[in-house]
């Protein structure tokens, strides 16, 4: 963190979102696999998914191959500098009430930590009750479910979207615990589903068909886009043989914060980054992310937006992107076999990270030891005089009439 930025801050000149953003920034670039920080290790199987409560910042919830979930507490209440993550509560799986097959996303009740959502492949959704962990609704299907996703934002519904291996995605009410509509477009399965945080009613998702769809629910024709990735004239709000927006099935897509651009991760080993409003490809070049996944995937993007941060899992490892400029930043080295899942905490500025080999990873900022603070920021020949200039301005010109 520059100390002319907290001079700035200091005299008013920047607002208080500016300081916190750059030093988002500055911690974000610095992340590694931590040395303080673990996850202790629970799972036996692969760890298919993972998602941290966006209320308190302390739960990390997981699900495995074998249908098990676990909660941790990561938050350090310890007061010791290396600590390891405690188990809270545990599911087990191919057990009722757990699923009976592989976990293939979970996800917390946006607004509370006593709830939470999981799906898996033995074609059930279930809602949870955080503190008895009993099952409070489930919802069953005639088909495997790859991915579900409650909006951020909502306030006008209770629309759980929900992805698998059919052509069509469902809408799940959880006021009235039932299916209300299903959204048809797609022509193979849907690998994955995402809500607008900036709009109650829009929904993105991608399927093996290679297609990306936008849609409205409120609408009868509910589809309003189908992106495709040479911005060609075909693009429209019906989907069309030749229009696509990966070369490959579309494994992963999420929108940014603002909501304003959607970046998606195909098997043709691209990522792409989209404007919303213009249903257009930016053309951003990211070069070539390798892609494993065969189902869907998760990969993490930072709250900040300028610049925003992604990190996207690739085979073995976790690659790190400015957003808008698809430069590639780090490789994020330390899990053995195909990582899954990827989050990020808001707060911490840590990332968690989910792999085959069955363990969590905690990323965390590395820390720079300074012993003596002034010396740093004032050897720095542009900084000093950049302060002497806003100085000037502070300078007592005041005349004294005794003078």
């Amino acid at each position: 963190m520059n100390i002319y930025s907290l001079y700035c801050r200091q005299l008013g000149q920047d607002p208080p979102w500016m300081v916190r953003r750059c030093i988002e920034e500055e911690r974000s670039r610095q992340l590694d696999l931590s040395k303080e920080k673990n996850v202790i290790h629970y799972h036996e199987t692969a760890v298919k998914a993972l998602d941290i409560d966006s209320v308190e910042g302390r739960y990390l919830l997981t699900g495995a191959a074998d249908g098990g979930l676990a909660i941790f507490d990561v938050r350090n209440t310890s007061g010791s500098d290396k600590w390891m993550a405690p188990v809270v509560c545990t599911v087990e799986g191919k057990v009722a009430p757990g699923h009976q097959y592989m976990v293939s996303s979970v996800q917390w009740y946006p607004h509370d930590t006593g709830m939470f959502f999981t799906s898996s492949t033995d074609q059930t959704l279930k809602v949870w009750d955080a503190n008895t962990l009993r099952v409070s609704e489930q919802f069953n299907f005639q088909h495997s479910v790859f991915m579900h996703h409650i909006s951020p934002m909502a306030s006008s519904h209770c629309l759980i979207a929900v992805g698998g291996d059919t052509e069509h995605i469902t809408l799940c009410d959880m006021r009235s615990g039932s299916q209300s509509h299903i959204l048809q477009g797609h022509r193979e399965g849907v690998l994955s589903v995402c809500w607008s945080p900036r709009s109650d009613y829009l929904l993105a998702s991608g399927s093996l068909d290679q297609c990306i769809l936008l849609w409205d629910v409120r609408k009868v024709r509910s589809c309003v886009a189908s992106l495709d990735q040479h911005n060609g004239k075909q693009a429209s709000d019906t989907p069309h043989l030749g229009v696509s927006a990966h070369n490959g099935s579309v494994t992963a897509l999420s929108f940014l914060p603002d909501g304003l651009h959607l970046l998606s991760f195909g098997r043709d080993n691209r990522l792409r980054l989209w404007d919303v409003l213009t249903s257009r490809n930016t053309l951003v070049n990211y070069g070539r992310v390798v892609n494993q996944c065969r189902v869907g995937c998760q990969f993490a993007l930072t709250r900040c937006q300028n610049p925003g941060f992604a990190f996207v899992p690739s085979a073995n490892n976790i690659q790190m992107f400015d957003i808008h400029e698809g430069k590639r930043l780090r490789i994020l080295k330390g899990h053995f076999r195909t990582v899954n899942c990827c989050a990020f905490h808001p707060y911490e500025q840590e990332l968690y990270s989910c792999s085959s080999d069955c363990s969590v990873l905690v990323w965390s900022p590395a820390v720079k030891r300074i012993s003596c603070f002034d010396e740093i920021c004032w050897s720095d020949k542009q900084t000093t005089s950049r302060l002497q200039a806003v100085s000037s301005y502070t300078e007592d010109t005041w005349s004294d009439d005794d003078d």
